[in-house]
């Protein structure tokens, strides 16, 4: 009978001390998902205004260039001059903007950042922007990453068409953004656990992205969140599944672009 109940007591004592090591086990995995949780959410709000604030002030450049080229006859040197020089210290006041140029109506190379007459001269008609703003009016168009021209780092561009009184294309106007801006910021950022990040636009083009190396990403998985968001979600974490690997992912669409941050935090990371 004694043994009976000592075995009984044992069983009794087992059960509750599994219970309180699986609720306590439970508390410790939802605590620790929180805070990975957190850390995506910090990153993506840091790359957030980081880009927010690099894009829009791109695109304040290329507002001014085309105002200023819209007065321009496009022959005149010296009224190119004043407006490089006006440019350029609107320029300086955005670290993130690597160059800007201009392009007239057949794709020829007029004025750049670099100099007046430019310092890469020639035709530039086949240039995936040119031969979009050729087509029809696109507004404000962001291309993808690539290597610059003259110096030779990674950059995306924003650009913008001139037209003349009749709709005819006077000019194209290009502001390049570094993307190593983007990067510094991320890996500055030290918030505790290591992830990776992309901005890219909604249609899938990437801007910047760490690690730099596109083997590190997952593209289908990228198309996956940007389509959520084109329908209508502007900000979305998922944290499931992470006790089976999968990452913790925060994105957000930055308001009135069509561009998107998405970071990612390691399941593995995490744990």
């Amino acid at each position: 009978m004694q043994r009976k109940v000592l075995l009984t007591a044992f069983a009794l004592f087992a059960a509750v001390s599994g219970g309180l090591w699986s609720f306590a086990a439970g508390r410790d995995l939802r605590q620790t998902e929180d805070r990975g949780a957190l850390a995506a959410e910090a990153m993506l709000q840091l790359m957030e205004a980081n880009a927010a604030h690099a894009i829009e002030a791109g695109d304040a450049l290329t507002l001014a260039l085309q105002a200023g080229v819209a007065d321009w006859d496009l022959k005149d040197e010296q009224a190119g001059h004043r407006l490089r020089r006006q440019l350029r210290r609107q320029m300086a006041a955005t670290p993130q903007v690597s160059s800007f140029w201009i392009l007239d109506g057949d794709g020829n190379n007029l004025l750049e950042s670099w100099g007046l007459p430019p310092r890469q001269p020639g035709n530039f008609a086949n240039r995936s922007y040119f031969q979009a703003h050729k087509a029809a009016e696109q507004g404000l168009l962001i291309e993808p990453v690539s290597l610059g021209t003259v110096s030779n780092q990674r950059r995306f561009t924003l650009s913008r068409a001139v037209r003349d009184a009749t709709g005819h294309l006077k000019a194209v106007v290009v502001v390049g953004i570094f993307s190593r801006s983007f990067i510094q910021a991320f890996q500055e950022a030290s918030l505790g656990f290591k992830g990776s990040y992309r901005l890219a636009t909604l249609d899938g083009q990437v801007l910047a992205q760490w690690p730099e190396d596109p083997a590190a990403h997952q593209a289908e998985h990228l198309e996956g969140v940007l389509r959520r968001l084109v329908a209508g979600e502007s900000n979305l974490l998922d944290r499931d599944g992470i006790l089976h690997g999968a990452n913790i992912v925060a994105a957000q669409r930055l308001e009135r672009l069509p561009v998107a941050v998405v970071t990612h935090v390691s399941g593995d990371e995490v744990l």
